[in-house]
């Protein structure tokens, strides 16, 4: 069905998130959750919350069979840019560590027009690549396969 779902520890506070595809990217639905609350649920003692569990019910999941898959961490600078914010990621899982230029928009056709200047002035080339949660569990996958 191509959804994830992610417990996210930001100073101290947990979401829970179900990301779900959707025509102009990712439809996110969030949940606050307790320190406890999130300690449960990765350790599958703890019921997902009514909003989201019903978005995985709709999506013909059984939320039973959901297991936890390991930690992804992210080191973000976000810089202001021509009307949006431009943001590096740093992220580390599974063994992997990559980097990630993303430049978040109101307007996306300005947007592309002003990212595409940008990453021409620093000549950086650019490369279709999937987001981090998908690159994880390739990842995730193909550490299963070599054991």
């Amino acid at each position: 069905c191509g959804a994830a779902l992610r417990i996210r520890s930001k100073k101290g506070k947990f979401v829970l998130t179900l990301k779900q595809p959707h025509q102009e990217g990712l439809l996110e639905t969030h949940e606050a959750l307790t320190n406890e609350q999130a300690k449960e649920l990765l350790d599958g003692s703890a019921k997902i919350p009514s909003t989201i569990q019903q978005l995985i019910t709709d999506l013909q999941v059984d939320s039973h069979a959901l297991t936890y898959f390991g930690t992804l961490r992210t080191s973000r600078a976000e810089i202001p840019y021509k009307n949006g914010l431009l943001v590096l990621d740093h992220s580390f899982y599974l063994g992997a560590e990559d980097y990630e230029l993303e430049y978040e928009v109101t307007d996306a056709n300005e947007g592309a027009k002003h990212f595409e200047q940008l990453l021409t002035e620093l000549d950086i080339k650019k490369k279709p690549t999937e987001n981090k949660i998908r690159r994880f569990y390739k990842r995730k996958y193909t550490l299963m396969d070599g054991e």
